[in-house]
């Protein structure tokens, strides 16, 4: 064998060995040190997405995924206190579809959630997305490789990534005053923003793109698959919703037969006042708002009449505690 031919396979094999190796490691930490546990601790981004790894095992009811505006609208204390259901919200700040698979598939190793609510507003926070039921093309491979795509795939299959910051948070996590929140995300903060009618009915509709409707596709059909009813919610956001946007993902719904609440219509019947329930300038709510959506929607999955309250239920006291615990922190 010509030895410079020679010399090039021995180097190729190392660098497969090499890169072999790296995996295997990352492998390992993200199933060890660095796992789905370890989030709800130390990233400062997923601490709150990753709540329901302290949750016993098959005691949360109701999921709920999305991005900043469902962990700003939806209060999993509120719907205990009122119905007696447990709850968990599974989002993070500009939280992908891809994302939110990836943390449902940890949640169902563990919990078996009765109910999904998926918020809407991600399904605009467009990335690139190869596609696997066709042919590729060069530019998906491109698309493959852009930052945004890598980072999401990278995350979902080696945790390592997310929380390679966890030893500088460990310290001043351990040392904070915690108070449970099951991934709501608190703020009473109270923005007074002019009223608009932004819900104004318009002809134009803003399509979701072919890639995001794919991937909606598999986070709907593994929820489905592990026996949860999927229901899409959009939570009030007077900056950036509008009537194009609710008509797609009304039209994806009745296509898929998916039960669609589009919280952007109800404004009087929550109650949702633009001068005192968003805390910035009308994307996310304030406690006051998230109070009242919640409110609102647990009437909704009440009269689904699939979920018993678990309020008298002795193996859920701990619920009544760290409730009594949060809204103590709410009033300080």
């Amino acid at each position: 064998m010509n030895p410079k031919y020679k010399n090039a396979v021995n180097d190729c094999v190392k660098i497969i060995a090499f890169v072999l190796s790296f995996f295997l490691v990352l492998e390992g930490l993200s199933l060890s040190v660095f796992s789905g546990r370890s989030a709800a601790k130390f990233s400062a981004r997923l601490r709150d997405a990753y709540s329901f790894v302290d949750e016993p095992d098959n005691t949360i009811q109701i999921a709920c995924i999305g991005n900043s505006n469902m962990y700003s609208g939806f209060v999993p204390f509120q719907l205990w206190n009122d119905y007696g259901y447990t709850s968990t919200v599974c989002a993070s700040p500009f939280q992908s579809v891809e994302e939110s698979i990836g943390l449902m598939e940890k949640m169902y190793k563990t919990q078996s959630p009765k109910l999904v609510l998926v918020e809407t507003d991600m399904f605009y926070g467009s990335y690139p997305k190869k596609n696997s039921s066709s042919k590729h093309t060069i530019s998906d491979y491109f698309g493959f490789v852009k930052p945004d795509y890598f980072e999401d795939g990278v995350r979902n299959v080696f945790s390592t990534f997310v929380f390679h910051n966890r030893w500088k948070l460990a310290h001043s996590y351990k040392n904070s005053s915690f108070v449970k929140t099951h991934g709501y995300r608190f703020s009473n903060k109270k923005t007074n923003i002019p009223k608009k009618d932004y819900m104004a009915p318009d002809n134009d509709i803003e399509k979701i793109k072919p890639k995001d409707i794919e991937c909606i596709n598999r986070l709907v059909n593994y929820c489905q698959s592990k026996g949860s009813k999927v229901v899409f919610v959009t939570m009030p956001c007077a900056n950036g919703w509008s009537s194009g946007r609710h008509t797609a993902v009304e039209n994806y719904c009745k296509e898929n037969n998916i039960e669609y609440i589009d919280l952007n219509n109800a404004y009087d019947s929550i109650g949702i006042d633009m001068q005192t329930c968003y805390r910035d300038e009308g994307t996310h709510l304030n406690f006051e708002g998230a109070k009242k959506t919640t409110d609102y929607l647990g009437t909704i999955i009440k009269n689904y009449g699939t979920l018993d309250s678990k309020s008298n239920d002795a193996k859920y006291s701990y619920w009544t505690e760290a409730s009594e615990k949060f809204y103590a922190y709410t009033k300080k």
